[in-house]
């Protein structure tokens, strides 16, 4: 009898799989919940612009029967316009997990290590997992911020590359552009440098760096954006890298050659040809996140000044069991116990509505006044 376990990697036996924030609809609806609110994943829900969808069904009607274009040129050269530099400096891949796993892949071995905070995106330490990497992991500040100074010192002659989440997820605060040019001006020229801006088009703090404009001066920097935050297309899987030739040029020989569908590629077309649509949703989740937080502030629970979609919440209370209860009436909310913080819950931001519903019942299970 063939046994699986026995016979895979033993890569593959020391990991876990992915498991999802909110539980199957099948089993929702077994037990009796029928309408949910999911504010534990981190998805834009200000509304599918009409642009993206008349492109979808446009390429979806012509083009389905088409492997897409490999290295998706022409969605390359609308993004090297939009950030001024050239098309052969990025690589677009199926959402930023898998450009994450194509970095690991393209530059880490098992006698490498990488950097990062403790408290950040999951995917960095994954892909080192798989390799068979080590992963240095830095707490964060008091302050929920990543510890650059402590990132820098913790690197070695065996530090391959760092990983840097900018704004952080699940905290949702920013490192400066100074602290970013003093830690640039400071690491070793041959540590690769990933900074993952995958939330940056929710930004508004002018102290945020511009990284893509210090490639020229650093070629070891490798910079991550996504279609899945401020643009409403997560359920597409379509994000990319911007970096010095040779850094793509050595992804693209470990790349898939067919990563990206055609209706992604469609959509982000023209989602760069129509900004103005989704000028209007950064601003209403501007509006609604700057409202949460002083509501939750009166609620009288600690939250980051978040520059994302989501906030970081400290309930000063063991989350499991809270957690619970709110399922029980249709609202998830993320338990960032994994990432130590037991007491503290990630909140994605969206609809008034379901943000009115989701601090009503946490209100009535804590027992603190409604803002």
């Amino acid at each position: 009898m063939f046994d699986a376990t026995e016979r895979a990697s033993i890569r593959a036996r020391r990991m876990e799989a992915y498991r999802p924030n909110m539980p199957p609809a099948s089993l929702l609806k077994e037990a009796g919940i029928h309408t949910v609110i999911d504010l534990a994943t981190n998805e834009n829900h200000y509304g599918i612009p009409e642009c993206l969808s008349e492109a979808i069904l446009a390429e979806a009607r012509d083009n389905l029967n088409h492997y897409p274009e490999s290295s998706c040129l022409d969605l390359r050269l609308l993004l090297a316009a939009k950030h001024n530099v050239a098309a052969e400096q990025i690589l677009v891949d199926n959402g930023l997990d898998a450009v994450i796993g194509l970095v690991g892949r393209t530059f880490l071995d098992e006698t490498d290590e990488i950097v990062t905070a403790s408290a950040t995106f999951p995917a960095y330490k994954n892909i080192a997992d798989i390799i068979g990497a080590t992963t240095i992991e830095i707490p964060l500040t008091s302050d929920y911020q990543l510890n650059l100074e402590a990132i820098l010192n913790a690197c070695n002659r065996k530090t391959k590359a760092i990983f840097l989440c900018n704004p952080n997820n699940p905290t949702g605060t920013i490192f400066s552009a100074l602290e970013f040019r003093q830690l640039m001006e400071n690491l070793p020229s041959q540590i690769l440098t990933v900074v993952d801006e995958a939330f940056a088009d929710f930004v508004d703090d002018p102290d945020f760096p511009d990284t893509v404009s210090l490639l020229p001066r650093y070629p070891n920097l490798v910079i991550l954006k996504s279609f899945s935050k401020g643009y409403p297309m997560a359920g597409l899987r379509i994000g990319y890298a911007i970096a010095d030739t040779e850094i793509i040029d050595m992804m693209m020989r470990i790349r898939e050659p067919f990563p990206v569908n055609r209706l992604a590629i469609a959509a982000a077309i023209a989602a760069l040809n129509h900004p103005q649509e989704f000028t209007q949703i950064r601003q209403e989740n501007k509006r609604i996140r700057e409202q949460t937080i002083d509501r939750i502030k009166a609620m009288g629970f600690d939250t980051t000044q978040s520059q994302t979609n989501f906030l970081f919440v400290d309930l000063k209370q063991p989350v499991t069991p809270v957690l619970k209860q709110l399922l029980s009436k249709g609202i998830v909310l993320r338990d960032l116990s994994s990432f130590g913080y037991p007491t503290a819950v990630r909140m994605c931001l969206g609809p008034k509505k379901w943000i009115d519903a989701a601090l009503s019942e946490l209100a009535k299970i804590i027992e603190t006044p409604t803002p």
